[in-house]
């Protein structure tokens, strides 16, 4: 039976999940932004961190205490500046697929094995009435839920064309002779709502490209569709209206998805 494909991203038919069950999402975060705080700023710091892991430490046993990395970009490409930000501490599950992160403006959770919207905001509420209760920041600022998608298998990046839409190929669509080869290609898009909007990233990454330095790079080419929705508006710092608000923006997300990609691409991951 043919899928329903929204005809935009912000198209507001209802779309039901429909897992992937070979999805090629290699991140799922859920990023909660604050004013800065002072008890994670001050000498008072380490002690508030490691009150927060001692509470999430059930589930999140692995501790690293660390600063945040500023990105630069230069002729070579994008490029880390490490131990050069704020403190940032990182709680990890004993498996590794999990991660919670936080620092003096943000708490953000993310998984690399994502197993569908019910049980990633069942975390995400865990781990925010935890920090809710151990730092008690007084608003959120921005609260942003990022998908992003991975395609790296050469039998499927030959099939681009077939597999998104045409508004997402760009020099991809182009064709070539055979001497020649599309080796990089990277798009941005930001759109605008009432509240907030979304910003999406899509195209081809070279061998050992860096599109996000957060993300292992891989050995071979292959082609990303990050989304990123978010709310920008001042709101207080409760878990379950959080977590809602971001479960809806997951929804969003996943409509810009099924936009950008075809009934081909469902069929090719299912």
């Amino acid at each position: 039976m043919a899928v329903a494909i929204p005809t935009s991203p912000y198209d507001p038919t209802p779309l039901e999940e429909q897992p992937l069950g070979n999805a090629p999402l290699v991140r799922v975060l859920a990023q909660i932004r604050h004013p800065a705080l002072l008890s994670l700023a001050s000498d008072a710091a380490t002690e508030t961190a490691l009150r927060v892991a001692q509470s999430l430490s059930e589930g999140y046993p692995i501790f690293e205490a660390g600063r945040e990395t500023a990105v630069i970009v230069t002729p070579e490409g994008v490029k880390e500046q490490k131990n050069s930000g704020a403190s940032i501490w990182r709680l990890r599950d004993p498996k590794e697929t999990w991660q919670v992160s936080f620092s003096k403006e943000f708490l953000a959770v993310e998984t690399s094995a994502y197993e569908g919207r019910t049980h990633f905001f069942q975390q995400l509420q865990a781990v925010l009435s935890t920090y809710v209760e151990q730092v008690k920041p007084p608003s959120a600022t921005r609260i942003g839920v990022r998908y992003t998608n991975r395609v790296a298998e050469p039998q499927h990046l030959d099939r681009l064309k077939q597999l998104v839409r045409p508004e997402l190929l760009g020099p991809v669509g182009t064709e070539l002779p055979g001497s020649a080869r599309l080796l990089q290609t990277v798009s941005q898009a930001q759109f605008s709502v009432p509240n907030g909007g979304s910003l999406l990233h899509w195209g081809l990454v070279p061998p050992n490209g860096a599109f996000d330095p957060t993300l292992t790079p891989l050995e071979s080419q292959s082609w990303i569709l990050d989304i990123d929705a978010f709310h920008s508006e001042k709101s207080p710092f409760e878990a379950k209206a959080i977590t809602e608000l971001a479960r809806r923006l997951a929804v969003q997300a996943h409509t810009h998805f099924r936009w950008a990609v075809t009934e081909d691409f469902l069929r090719t991951y299912r």
